[in-house]
Parts: structure tokens; C-alpha cells; sequence
């Protein structure tokens, strides 16, 4: 089994995938029909600080946590299974596959000061911009 990830990135690239899915489900009934935390909170029986922390970031959420919010929500998940053969290969944040080595204080707290992440070595020479309030992320040559 090559060319996949190793065991902890992908839990963790599996509760970012999770975490998005139904933060964006959330937010679309937000737009939608005016749904507020403090609604789904009210259909859970739980208390609004609950579901703020719980929606804070991705976390190990149980099923039935996901469960329970799409519930409040009126929805529900398709699920597809994709081998890693399969998927599509490529990644436009980190050129040569290889993962940044290190973010700097400014980056790891989301503040709007633009940061830069170098790449080692082994990456091609490029480096990554973050800016904070717009999340954009672009590819800049470091230098010649």
C-alpha cells in the first residue's frame, strides 16, 4: 500500500473533511432559513456554549455527534468511499507533496498578519503566503 498518507494524517485529514462538511451544511441552513446555534441547541437539548465549543474546530466527534447536529438542521450524509488509487492525485497548497515545516506564531494564530511557511529542502523552491483574514494561499518564488 503506497502513495497514501500515514495513519495520523489521515485521521486527521478525515475530521477536517468531516468537520467542513457539516460546518458548511450548517452555515447553508444559517443562509437559508435563519437556523442559529442556539436553535439546534434548543432541538439537541443542550446548551448554546455546547454546540459553540463542539462547532469551534475539528475534533474526534462521535457519529452520533455528527448525527445529532444535522438532525437539528434537517439533513443528512452521502457518503462515497474513494480508494487512494482512485483519487485524483495532486496538491496545489504543498508542490512536491512534501508538508510545510513549520508555521509561524503569527500563522498558528490566525491573525491578519501575512506569515510565511518555508518548504524543506527536498520541496521544489517555493514557499506559501497565508493570509489570515482571507484564508487565500498562493505559491511565491523565494528568491533566485
Amino acid at each position: 500500500m503506497t502513495g497514501h498518507p500515514n495513519k495520523e494524517h489521515f485521521r486527521q485529514r478525515q475530521r477536517n473533511r468531516l468537520y467542513e462538511a457539516v460546518v458548511k451544511a450548517i452555515e447553508a441552513a444559517a443562509a437559508e432559513r435563519g437556523v442559529r446555534r442556539k436553535d439546534i441547541a434548543e432541538t439537541l437539548g443542550k446548551e448554546p456554549s455546547q454546540i459553540s465549543r463542539t462547532l469551534a474546530g475539528p475534533g474526534n466527534w462521535s457519529i452520533d455527534t455528527v448525527s445529532d447536529l444535522l438532525f437539528a438542521i434537517d439533513a443528512e450524509m452521502d457518503f462515497d468511499v474513494v480508494r487512494f488509487e482512485d483519487r485524483r492525485k495532486g496538491n496545489r497548497f504543498h508542490p512536491g507533496g512534501e508538508r510545510p515545516t513549520a508555521m509561524t506564531g503569527s500563522a498558528k494564530a490566525g491573525t491578519s498578519t501575512a506569515s510565511r511557511i518555508t518548504l524543506p529542502p527536498s520541496a521544489p523552491e517555493h514557499s506559501i503566503s497565508r493570509s489570515g483574514t482571507s484564508r487565500a494561499r498562493s505559491l511565491e518564488p523565494t528568491g533566485g
